[in-house]
């Protein structure tokens, strides 16, 4: 077998989507486009300018930069969805379903065989990238050989969180059969980056700091700098997504039916997410340059616990809604098969409380005293202990509720997503919207007492109680018990339901 015969990409669904797209011909032929394209842009730019040779060396290797972001994260994303969607409208993902292959094979291929093209244009750049750096002069302090690794660095940085993205948009695809793909996720972040918006959420600066890095070392003359540590806690954690979101996609390739992640996979997932914020925020609180004005300033730490717990309670939704389908599904089963007999799995409350223990647990461990600290630096108090109890208690009772809201739902048939998003809506952001709506038609002063409505709200007690606000926070907390007390004889009705279904 010559080399041109053997297979890029070692599996059958990977090789396929390489034949689509055109084979070792077509990758030939991009690779040659891409470098007459680079050759010609920049000599006719050349001559029409006639600039000194290292600054415009400079500003080429800042412009190939950028269309690298955009080939890894945009367009490679498109295509991922483009094939999914492709194999689902054809029912081809029938006959790679019923074919041989492991579902990591399969992830794989549809990680890699789509963008062939686009690894194959990204090579040609990096070259490039690489022929210009070496026309830039040093500035002093930097030799020759750090110039020449800011490419090769800066582009393992990309791939890594592309990487995470891609297997992230393969989870979504198998998820929505095609129909939705990761290109609004990038766009996000791209955009919240880009205007420092989402810098509030320690986690998310740490997790994805591509913008930052890429801008900031673009724009100097031969020279990279940026925080080796966080860097490379922000790559140890996006392999670890990767490997979570691979894992969850595997799962879902061979059936719709069966649900990506399993509990204990959808705990990993919250667990990994409460670290980085719990890290992030330790080691890693930001600060922000021109998200308002164009001037630096510090991020209020209330605002960042605020918004820290906000994060955590949605990704709690995960495991919470994984747990009440689990026993929904098994409930459902046992109701039609006397002979069934896999063992009952936990019952839908207690992920409410695993959910809270480990978002919440991971946050106090790794922070340690100086959660403490932050804390009473946020809220100006001295005792910060029933601060912190308040607050977990709201959480806990937010996951309670929305555990038995789910397994209703689950119970009955109906889907737990266009539900959840409906309880988020009434729920945590209704009372806020009332709250606020109220004051401004009644012309209230800002430094007025809230009232229950506005501790209803889980995120409102969360504020109330960080801002040390004047507001009714153990009223708002009875409310929310109340609620919560609500939702689970909702779902112990469809429970009993269930069991009188399965003696008659």
């Amino acid at each position: 077998m010559s080399m041109f015969d053997a297979p890029l990409i070692r599996n059958p669904l990977g090789w396929a989507q390489l034949m689509l797209m055109g084979g070792w011909k077509r990758l030939w032929a991009v690779a040659g486009l891409t470098a007459a394209g680079i050759i010609v842009c920049s000599v006719m730019i050349y001559r029409a300018v006639n600039p000194n040779l290292s600054p415009f060396a400079q500003s080429a290797v800042g412009v190939l930069m950028m269309i690298e972001a955009v080939l890894l994260f945009f367009i490679a994303s498109g295509q991922i969805k483009k094939a999914l969607l492709r194999d689902f409208t054809t029912d081809m993902i029938t006959s790679h379903r019923l074919s041989a292959m492991s579902g990591y094979t399969a992830v794989f291929g549809y990680v890699t065989g789509p963008i062939t093209q686009i690894l194959t244009m990204s090579a040609v750049i990096w070259v490039a990238m690489h022929v210009f750096i070496s026309m830039v002069t040093p500035t002093a302090g930097v030799g020759q050989v750090s110039m020449l690794a800011i490419p090769s660095v800066l582009y393992a940085i990309m791939l890594c969180a592309a990487a995470t993205l891609w297997s992230l948009g393969v989870l979504i695809g198998l998820s929505t059969r095609g129909k939705a793909g990761v290109l609004g996720v990038v766009i996000f972040l791209a955009i919240s980056n880009n205007t420092s918006m989402f810098k509030i959420v320690p986690g998310l600066y740490v997790l994805f700091p591509l913008t930052e890095i890429v801008t900031n070392n673009v724009t100097s003359v031969g020279s990279i700098s940026f925080d080796a540590e966080a860097l490379l806690a922000s790559a140890l954690i996006q392999t670890t997504l990767t490997l979570v979101f691979v894992i969850a996609a595997a799962r879902k390739f061979h059936r719709d039916d069966v649900p990506a992640f399993t509990p204990t996979l959808a705990h990993i997932l919250l667990a990994i997410c409460s670290l980085t914020s719990a890290v992030a925020f330790k080691y890693w609180r930001p600060s922000v340059t021109g998200m308002i004005v164009p001037v630096e300033f510090t991020v209020d730490p209330g605002n960042q616990m605020l918004m820290t717990l906000a994060s955590l309670a949605l990704l709690s939704l995960l495991p919470v809604a994984v747990g009440a389908s689990a026993e929904a599904r098994w409930a459902k089963r046992a109701a039609a098969d006397a002979q069934f007999a896999p063992r009952r799995p936990a019952a839908f409350y207690a992920s409410a409380a695993t959910a809270t223990a480990v978002a919440l647990g991971i946050m106090l461990v790794v922070t340690g005293k100086a959660f403490q600290g932050q804390l009473k630096e946020a809220t100006g108090l001295s005792q910060t202990a029933d601060s912190a109890m308040v607050m977990a208690l709201a959480f806990f009772l937010a996951m309670v509720t929305m555990s038995g809201l789910f397994r209703y739902c689950y119970g009955i048939g109906m889907g737990g997503l266009t539900v959840g998003s409906f309880a988020i809506a009434l729920l945590w952001l209704a009372p806020l919207l009332a709250e606020a709506a109220w004051s401004v038609l009644m012309d209230v002063h800002a430094s007025r007492e809230y009232s229950v409505l506005f501790t209803i709200s889980p995120i409102g007690t969360w504020a109330a109680v960080l801002k040390n606000l004047d507001a009714p926070v153990m009223a708002g907390l009875g409310v929310q018990g109340v609620i919560a007390v609500g939702a689970l004889m909702l779902a112990q009705r469809v429970r009993r339901r269930r069991r009188i279904a399965s003696t008659t």
